[in-house]
């Protein structure tokens, strides 16, 4: 035993923060995201995001419970992405007619530009015919597009979308007078 020894009491609630808002994940979503092992941008405790799985979005994957109609992100793998640009191409642009409609909406892309530009075996797409139809997209809808150096930091980034979006809106709720 070691003599002069506290033993300290510590609260379990101080080691985690909890976020403010829940994240829907989309039912149909096929590989979604879990969004552990995320900190807390201004404490840099570990984060516990609560996940809402039973509801069905209109647009995207992921959005925020309570801002459906404001706020969604489609997640896309390589191989999904140049399905959605090809062979899926009708399908997805009623997707982008959707998505043009809410207050923000991105595509976030688990594949970086390198990754996404250069030539993939089976697939007959071109990296011009990739990078064109991002940015026309991107133009004609509004639709923010972020490829990703992989799944974790789009998982990351598609929270930290998420929070931002939240965040400014409770600060113009504030600046408005309305809590």
């Amino acid at each position: 035993m070691v003599t002069g020894a506290t033993s300290l009491k510590v609260d379990p609630d101080e080691l985690v923060v909890t976020c403010p808002f829940s994240v829907i994940v989309d039912t149909r979503e096929q590989a979604p995201f879990r969004f552990t092992g995320i900190d807390d941008s201004e404490t840099g405790k570990p984060l516990a995001i609560s996940l809402v799985t039973d509801v069905a979005l209109t647009s995207g994957d992921y959005s925020i419970s309570g801002m459906e109609s404001l706020v969604s992100i489609e997640r896309k793998s390589p191989g999904d992405f140049r399905g959605s640009i090809t062979a899926d191409r009708d399908r997805f642009e009623r997707e982008m007619e959707r998505l043009a409609k809410l207050e923000y909406a991105a595509v976030v892309i688990e594949a970086d530009w390198k990754e996404l530009l250069e030539p993939a075996q089976h697939s007959r797409v071109s990296p011009t015919a990739i990078a064109r139809t991002i940015q026309s997209w991107s133009i004609r809808y509004g639709v923010h597009f972020f490829p990703m150096p992989g799944r974790r930091f789009a998982e990351v980034w598609t929270f930290r979308l998420l929070s931002m979006f939240w965040r400014q809106k409770q600060a113009a709720l504030k600046t408005n007078g309305i809590e």
